[in-house]
């Protein structure tokens, strides 16, 4: 799915007992990009970095922010990558292995 949800609980500017979380998938060219930490899951990671600092990379990598809420605890952030950006997505490199097997 072309979302990513970003989460960052208050106060914004306390990264190191609070940092940003990435709930959705980027690709391994893209988490790196962010020095990002897995979760428990791959679909989860950790970001060492002040939340507007994370939505400017995300935007240079093509995502833009449809939406935005909060609360007393927490704000949130939903991001978009265009259908075109699935491209740039790493393949595994045994298909290609595989496919040459075939033919």
């Amino acid at each position: 799915m072309p979302y990513l949800i970003i989460q960052k609980q208050f106060p914004l500017e306390e990264v190191e007992i609070s940092p940003t979380i990435v709930d959705g998938y980027l690709n391994a060219r893209d988490f790196s990009v962010f020095g990002a930490k897995y979760g428990k899951n791959a679909w989860q990671a950790t970001i060492k970095l002040h939340p507007s600092l994370v939505l400017d990379k995300l935007e240079e990598l093509g995502y833009r922010m449809v939406s935005s809420a909060c609360n007393d605890k927490m704000m949130m952030w939903t991001m978009h990558a265009p259908p075109a950006m699935k491209s740039i997505e790493v393949q595994n490199p045994t298909d290609e292995f595989h496919q040459k097997i075939k033919d």
